[in-house]
């Protein structure tokens, strides 16, 4: 009986022991928390990129890739970078070999002298404008070796030199004077005529809405006086004058819009008195 007790206890103790490993184990398996698996994180290393950022995904509307340095040219129309190639017109010219050369002008125009417009041309793209002939070339040339000056005027103009005589003046006109000479001046829109302080004072005078400007004839100074007067009798209406006086010379030149009872063409008088006044000398 005894012997019987001795081998049951540690029987007993084993089962214990069993019972004890077993219920741990379930215990850590059922309550196991799994730790995360740390793995790197690529996405952050990992550029993301849009169309914005990748070469050639920004063309502008003529195809020019900006990203790539290229912008549009329209004098050559077509892209370029500024820094490999000028945007500017360049003449290519033929050699020996080569095809024929051309050049592309910009489209712009200018507008010349004569009212005309003309756009770039020639190898070198410049404006050529027509020649305008100098319509004084073939005038008239009157000279005066006593008072010292000279000028031109128009073929279909008439002179009549009174500055000898009582209008010491040089009388020019589009119409022929009338015979016998009676108040010759009255017949001339345009007069070039001796004068002095007092005399060009006097004239002044009569002019209403003046303006004054300063003009060089020839190199020397001289006053334009522009305004409207009526100056003989039976012209009641006021009509447009010029006085140019050049006090060095003691000259003055009178032009006027009404005379012999009749209305001038102001803008053609005008026009034909600058281009006289532009061909005088002064030859002493």
């Amino acid at each position: 009986m005894n012997k019987q007790k001795g081998f049951a206890i540690p029987i007993i103790i084993a089962v214990i022991a069993l019972l004890a490993i077993g219920g741990g184990a379930y215990i850590y398996t059922n309550n196991k928390v799994e730790a995360p698996i740390n793995t790197p994180d690529i996405t952050n290393n990992v550029p993301t990129t849009t169309s914005n950022n990748i070469v050639g995904g920004d063309r502008d509307a003529h195809g020019c890739i900006g990203s790539a340095g290229y912008t549009w040219c329209a004098v050559k129309n077509k892209c370029l970078r500024i820094w490999e190639e000028k945007c500017e017109t360049t003449p290519i010219n033929s050699g020996p070999g080569d095809k024929d050369g051309f050049v592309a002008c910009t489209m712009d125009v200018k507008q010349c002298p004569d009212g005309s417009y003309v756009g770039r041309t020639g190898p070198n793209c410049e404006f050529v404008c027509p020649k305008v002939k100098n319509e004084t070339t073939e005038w008239k040339t009157y000279r005066n070796e006593e008072y010292g000056f000279e000028f031109k005027y128009p073929l279909t103009y008439f002179l009549k030199d009174q500055l000898a005589k009582e209008e010491k003046a040089v009388l020019l006109g589009d119409k022929e004077f009338p015979k016998p000479d009676i108040a010759p001046r009255y017949h001339s829109p345009i007069s070039v005529s001796l004068t002095n302080e007092a005399k060009n004072t006097a004239i002044i005078n009569n002019l209403v809405d003046k303006v004054t400007s300063y003009i060089k004839i020839s190199g020397v100074n001289a006053v334009v006086t522009e305004g409207k007067y009526a100056s003989y009798p039976g012209l009641p209406n006021i009509y447009r004058a010029k006085i140019i006086i050049i006090p060095e010379k003691e000259l003055t030149i009178e032009v006027k819009e009404s005379y012999a009872n009749e209305i001038s063409d102001w803008n053609s008088i005008s026009v034909t008195t600058t281009n006289i006044i532009s061909t005088f000398k002064f030859t002493k």
